[in-house]
């Protein structure tokens, strides 16, 4: 009976190791992205325009709105 508790702590503890790796590489993969993000809007002159924190995510919202739903690049 103790052999098989210690099983299922090895396997639970195993999923929480691989959990974590996920979640560091999904900060990883966001914080590129984000970082990707920042230089277009860079390059495309924001980053010089005085303009409100709302009414830039609204615009990013409409511009994620026209790209949502397209499907995978082909």
């Amino acid at each position: 009976m103790a052999e098989k508790r210690a099983r299922h702590a090895a396997v639970i503890s195993d999923i929480d190791a691989q959990m974590a790796k996920l979640l560091e590489r999904k900060k990883d993969v966001l914080r590129k992205r984000a970082e990707r993000i920042a230089k277009l809007a860079t390059d495309a002159g924001l980053a010089e325009l005085d303009i409100a924190d709302d009414e830039l995510t609204e615009a990013f919202r409409e511009v994620a709105g026209r790209f949502r739903g397209r499907g995978p690049r082909t």
